[in-house]
């Protein structure tokens, strides 16, 4: 599985709200052209998990959670000595957040299923 984050751009308040970060993105969403990451407001990129640390620090861009579609989504309960998400074999705790680009909406693992927001079970 390709692990992605989904980043949210600056506000426009933001110091670096005004400037374009150039960086190989792989992961690439939000009418985004691979390479040129516009940071206007409200946007949103599934970034390569290797690009996310760049697009955070030089780009001002905020970490939603990770990305994926649903048959991407992490199993449920975690695995010996895993200490983050994008280590291989990384299985999901309660409350554990993931954006669902198949529904194009955040879901967080209660320990016994994956739940929206309002509560439904998907």
């Amino acid at each position: 599985m390709t692990v992605t984050v989904r980043l949210l751009a600056p506000a426009a308040a933001h110091p670096l709200a005004s400037q374009t970060v150039r960086f190989p993105v792989s992961g690439v969403g939000a009418g985004l052209s691979d390479g040129a990451t516009s940071s206007t407001p409200g946007q949103t990129l599934d970034a390569d998990i290797g690009d996310v640390d760049r697009l955070t620090t030089a780009g001002g861009w905020l970490k939603i959670a990770m990305s994926g579609s649903t048959a991407s989504r992490p199993s449920a309960g975690l695995q010996g000595n895993i200490t983050s998400w994008a280590d291989p074999g990384f299985k999901a705790g309660p409350g554990f957040p993931f954006w669902d680009t198949s529904l194009d909406e955040l879901v967080v693992w209660d320990g016994a299923a994956w739940r929206t927001a309002d509560g439904a079970s998907v």
